[in-house]
């Protein structure tokens, strides 16, 4: 136990994921400071307004284009999405796939922890104002009606696309993965699934769980990480 502990919390250890950790913060602006003052502005509007008045603001800017965007745009929340680009990140290096993964699993057990064992009694748009206001709804959407905080899909989208980020070079994939992150998330409030807050708080989770993680698995010394189903079947020939 007392050599784990080392391992884990030796002042060389600390220094490199500080290191590492300050490294992808700054590569990662292009996705960062966007999202810096995504939560600045977000901060603004549930400090000065109710999540009631934030809510039908939104709900009564609709079309019938952005219903069918919004509702298709979700599923890139889901861990159906995760896990198809994990088996597509093993087909580069088995770090990131792994990287991904971890980061997926790791932010949704938080957010379930919190939906269940915190905030258990908060109701999703469709409840909360069932009988109160009339929501504009999406044709197709299955509403849920309870667990709304924090956002399950707005956790994956920018933990996911953070990660994606973390791996690309490019700074405009960088800055273009914010805003996929950013509109799936807010698809979840346009689909009266959450609230601004659940959003909010959800980007949150999914961000620092990421940035957490990755220091550890840059740092992992092993040699089979940075292979992939590429490189076994080029081997096997």
């Amino acid at each position: 136990m007392q050599k784990i502990d080392e391992f884990i919390f030796s002042p060389h250890k600390m220094y490199k994921f500080y290191h590492i950790l300050h490294n992808v913060i700054k590569e990662n602006r292009y996705f960062l400071i966007p999202y810096s003052f995504f939560l600045l502005v977000t901060s603004f509007l549930l400090i000065f307004f109710s999540k009631t008045q934030i809510h039908l603001a939104i709900n009564q800017y609709n079309c019938q284009a952005m219903d069918f965007f919004f509702k298709y745009l979700t599923f890139l929340g889901d861990g159906l999405f995760v896990v198809f680009l994990f088996f597509g990140l093993c087909c580069y290096r088995y770090r990131y796939a792994l990287f991904i993964l971890a980061s997926f699993l790791i932010s949704g057990l938080i957010v379930q922890l919190l939906k269940r064992f915190v905030f258990g009694h908060s109701d999703r748009p469709g409840i909360f104002f069932a009988g109160i206001y009339k929501l504009h709804l999406v044709d197709g959407v299955s509403m849920m009606g309870s667990y709304s905080f924090p956002s399950g899909h707005s956790a994956t989208a920018f933990g996911t696309f953070l990660g994606l980020s973390i791996i690309s070079q490019n700074k405009f994939l960088k800055l273009s993965f914010f805003f996929i992150s950013l509109l799936i998330a807010f698809s979840r409030v346009y689909l009266s699934q959450h609230f601004l807050g659940d959003i909010f708080a959800g980007s949150i989770i999914g961000t620092l769980v990421t940035l957490m993680l990755f220091p550890f698995f840059k740092d992992v010394q092993a040699s089979w990480m940075d292979k992939s189903f590429n490189s076994i079947l080029k081997t096997s020939k």
